[in-house]
């Protein structure tokens, strides 16, 4: 069944409270929001706030009234237009040359102090105090300067000889002077060892000299191996090892053994 004919079917009367009437209009009633503008008197409407849609730097032309940069402020130096303000005291270099200035009579004293203004300059040459003075009653300081001759002069200017023309003699080696004696030399011999064989000093070194020289050599021995088979009597030979080539080992009864299956064979 549908929808609408399950919604005609009487239950009972508990039901029907609980489902109403179903022909009024379900939830189509427009409900307020509570923030913003309430159009109902007794709701009260929430204070609203928004951000400013003016420049923050308005044009001058919006302006009617002037601003602090429209009046003309006057300088507190130097001197006051406005004659409610006194001036300050106003100082500057003199343009009187100083010919017309010496000229002005001031006081009495100022005129003493300008006496002897007409006297030479400078005239007057004071001596100096360093050097030498030409007063007898000054004592003149000791002058000294750098030297002008040469610090290794030719040889050609000298007549006695120096140092370099007189032969030093080696100390190490031979000494020509009879009062200096002459080490011991020592050098390396230069006859054959043919020729010292044939020296002779005395028996003993002959004899020590002559032993063995007919001999062979240590090269000329054979010498046996320590190791292995002595060929000598008095040499024991060592013992010695190696693994057997018989085939032995497999006999009928071993091979019947061995024919025995093992642990493994078997299937539990």
């Amino acid at each position: 069944s549908t929808r609408s004919q399950m919604s005609k079917a009487f239950i009972s009367r508990e039901h029907a409270k609980v489902t109403g009437n179903p022909t009024t209009p379900g939830p189509v009633y427009s409900v307020q929001s509570s923030v913003g503008t309430q159009p109902e008197a007794r709701s009260r409407t929430a204070p609203a706030t928004q951000f400013g849609t003016s420049k923050r730097f308005p044009s001058a032309k919006r302006c009617s009234t002037p601003g602090p940069g429209t009046y003309p402020a006057h300088a507190t130096f130097g001197r006051q237009s406005v004659s409610s303000w006194q001036s300050p005291a106003t100082y500057g270099f003199g343009s009187m040359p100083r010919e017309d200035g010496e000229k002005v009579y001031v006081s009495e004293e100022m005129a003493r102090m300008k006496a002897g203004a007409e006297s030479p300059p400078a005239k007057y040459s004071l001596p100096g105090s360093f050097g030498s003075q030409q007063h007898s009653r000054k004592c003149s300081a000791p002058g000294y300067r750098l030297g002008t001759s040469q610090r290794f002069p030719p040889a050609r200017q000298h007549s006695a000889p120096g140092p370099i023309y007189k032969p030093v003699v080696c100390a190490v080696g031979r000494q020509f002077l009879s009062p200096h004696s002459s080490p011991p030399a020592f050098g390396f011999g230069t006859s054959s060892r043919e020729n010292q064989q044939r020296r002779y000093l005395s028996r003993e070194h002959a004899l020590a000299a002559s032993r063995g020289r007919d001999s062979p050599a240590p090269a000329s021995y054979k010498l046996q191996d320590g190791v292995g088979k002595q060929v000598l009597s008095r040499n024991a030979s060592g013992a010695s090892f190696s693994f057997s080539s018989s085939s032995g080992r497999w006999t009928p009864a071993t091979k019947a053994a061995a024919d025995v299956p093992g642990p493994g064979a078997y299937l539990v």
